[in-house]
């Protein structure tokens, strides 16, 4: 009898090895899945996500070295982050040019920055190099229901980055010099994008409690560089830098009704496995020793920061996958760091299933992976894509130099057009933003616009609104850009594509 257990140990054990192996394997893949994908699109022409053209804009204002905060107006309206992704951008455009390859390789290198956080946070962790690539793998694998968004001009993979690279500080440093670079990322990371301080600011007071004198440095340095460039930017932007960093985005509004929405269908039914490994860290608090407590409660306050920070910005009307990749990544990183504590608590009880319950779990994790696969050949623009908006592009040196694009003010910078604000900005205000000066003069410009007839062409996007009962009166379609009803979509974001021409009226 005992030989027979011997026996069915060592097979187990032989299988355990084998599923951990497959594992990484498709970790890899879909880390190598991402870079074929990114490596095909990073120098498209035109916008993966329909309002990348907007960083664009703010690449180049922050290139010609010009304010990217002041009063709103046709020409330019920033859009409300913090600005460091546009101010880094310009050292990437300085030896490419303005575009979208200088903001999308920041945002390639930030993606594969944070994969890299996530293999060495486990890899110390666990001390397993496996556990590393699975958990760096696992989180390449939410690309897609993160809206496709990692290598894209946006703000969120270098802003997930810096928060990866805090929470490996406040977790691991152990010198003064550490704890100074990590207050600097936490920094960054706000000045990145502004919801770091719901996920950064309990992460902070944690350290602070644990240890004070390396959580007085972190918060000292944090909380001195954001107040400071607050305070400068707002001076140089005459008060602008506030109004859209804070007093904007307070007045949009928020519906509870998609609560629901995020917790059902954008975890429960995406990542189910990942939450369970979570959940089953919790019973392990109770019967491990309190020197295991400080640990756990890290890992579990980052998952509930990153969830809460995804979860506050998904309640905003509008709001798209983008915002759920640090909840993902958060996820990822405790998931892996779960199983690591469940595999040690039945190791360390001597169990004599620890091999058949490492099995299950790596098996779950397989069907974790499963959930998560997708159509790589859906995220690259076709030939037919290029070929399009090549042809579209020299439609538009043909017309006047006072032709609007409202949805797409990049292709005016493309064209030689006179520059014009990207739309959702404008809408920020116009339709998100509580009355006030600031909406009635931007709205009066608009109008005037409208009905003096500045723009002698408007070009609308299919759907797309542009004070319609205005410009019908002044303005009539004239034609469209597309005949074809597959061509030149974004592959990622809202689905929208500039389509109808509208001429003044004589």
């Amino acid at each position: 009898m005992g030989e027979n257990q011997t026996l069915r140990e060592k097979q187990n054990g032989g299988i355990e090895y084998i599923a951990k192996y497959i594992i990484c394997a498709i970790a890899i893949i879909f880390i190598i899945q991402y870079l074929i994908i990114a490596f095909s699109r990073i120098n498209y022409s035109f916008e993966l996500e329909w309002m990348e053209g907007g960083m664009v804009d703010h690449l180049k204002k922050a290139y010609e070295g010009k304010h990217i905060y002041g009063p709103p107006t046709l020409e330019f309206v920033p859009y409300i982050y913090t600005p460091f992704y546009p101010y880094l951008s310009v050292l990437f455009a300085k030896i490419t040019g303005i575009g979208f390859i200088p903001m999308r390789l920041i945002s390639l290198l930030s993606s594969l920055g944070s994969m890299a956080i996530l293999f060495f946070f486990i890899r110390k962790e666990t001390k397993d190099m496996f556990l590393g690539i699975i958990g760096a793998g696992l989180f390449a694998a939410t690309f897609k229901i993160g809206g496709a968004w990692f290598d894209i001009a946006r703000v969120d993979s270098l802003f997930v980055w810096l928060i990866l690279a805090t929470m490996y500080g406040l977790r691991f440093s152990i010198t003064w010099k550490a704890c100074i670079i990590s207050g600097i990322c936490a920094f960054l990371a706000f000045f990145t994008k502004q919801v770091a301080l719901f996920i950064l600011i309990p992460m902070i007071i944690y350290t602070f409690i644990y240890n004070w004198k390396h959580g007085f440095i972190i918060l000292l340095i944090f909380g001195g560089l954001t107040i400071s460039s607050t305070l400068y930017f707002n001076y140089i932007s005459n008060g602008w830098y506030n109004y859209y960093i804070f007093d904007l985005p307070s007045q949009h509004s928020i519906d509870p009704g998609l609560a629901g929405e995020f917790w059902k269908t954008n975890l429960i039914n995406k990542v189910p496995v990942a939450l369970c490994a979570i959940i089953s860290l919790l019973p392990l608090y109770f019967v491990k020793s309190n020197n295991e407590h400080k640990k756990y409660f890290f890992y579990f306050l980052i998952v509930i920061a990153t969830i809460g920070g995804s979860f506050y910005s998904k309640l905003h009307p509008g709001g798209w996958d983008n915002v759920l990749i640090p909840a993902y990544a958060g996820i990822m990183l405790v998931t892996i760091i779960s199983v690591s504590e469940i595999f040690k608590y039945y190791e360390i009880q001597k169990s004599k299933y620890v091999n058949i319950i490492k099995i299950c779990i790596f098996g779950a994790l397989i069907i974790q992976f499963g959930m998560l696969m997708y159509k790589p050949a859906e995220q690259i623009p076709t030939r037919q894509d290029r070929e399009s908006g090549e042809k579209f592009v020299e439609t538009l040196k043909s017309l006047p130099e006072e032709t609007i694009i409202p949805y797409h003010g990049y292709l005016s910078f493309m064209t030689g057009k006179k520059p014009n604000a990207q739309a959702m900005a404008l809408f920020d205000i116009m339709l998100k933003g509580k009355n006030g000066e600031v909406k009635e003069k931007l709205g009066s410009e608009i109008i005037n616009a409208i009905e003096s007839k500045k723009y002698k062409i408007i070009i609308l996007d299919e759907n797309g609104w542009w004070f319609q009962p205005v410009l019908e009166k002044n303005y009539e379609k004239y034609g469209k850009i597309f005949d074809e009803s597959d061509t030149f979509w974004p592959v990622t974001g809202l689905k929208v594509r500039p389509q109808y021409i509208y001429k003044a009226k004589q």
